[in-house]
């Protein structure tokens, strides 16, 4: 696995940023308008950029990721009219779901809480 360079992630947190604007402020899908952007890591080359997402409400993130499929080519240009790049990266969605994680252990260590109060 090669590492990240200190420029591949400072170009990942540029996109990051700049989609999030994207998002608040263009698209105005409502099947994508919960999106929130976790994680981007850029290729060293610039050839992709794996963008992760996820949300805070209960949505089909599968259906999220074919609107946001269908919608690469509106988000690529917006993308570029922000960054400034010789090359701009190809996009790529991939469903983040370590906050559905995060939420399941929360909700199994309260239950092992409350459960564990009710035995004293």
């Amino acid at each position: 696995m090669q590492k990240r360079s200190f420029r591949d992630k400072r170009i990942g947190k540029m996109i990051q940023n700049e989609l999030s604007k994207i998002f608040l402020m263009d698209i105005k899908n409502p099947k994508i308008e919960d999106i929130v952007i976790t994680n981007v890591k850029v290729a060293g080359d610039l050839s992709t950029a794996k963008i992760y997402f996820s949300s805070y409400n209960k949505v089909d993130l599968k259906e999220m990721k074919i609107e946001l499929d269908k919608s690469k080519g509106f988000i690529l240009s917006k993308l570029g009219l922000q960054i400034k790049l010789r090359k701009m990266p190809s996009l790529e969605f991939h469903i983040d779901d370590s906050l559905e994680y995060a939420d399941r252990i929360s909700r199994i260590m309260e239950k092992i809480h409350n459960d564990s109060e009710r035995d004293y």
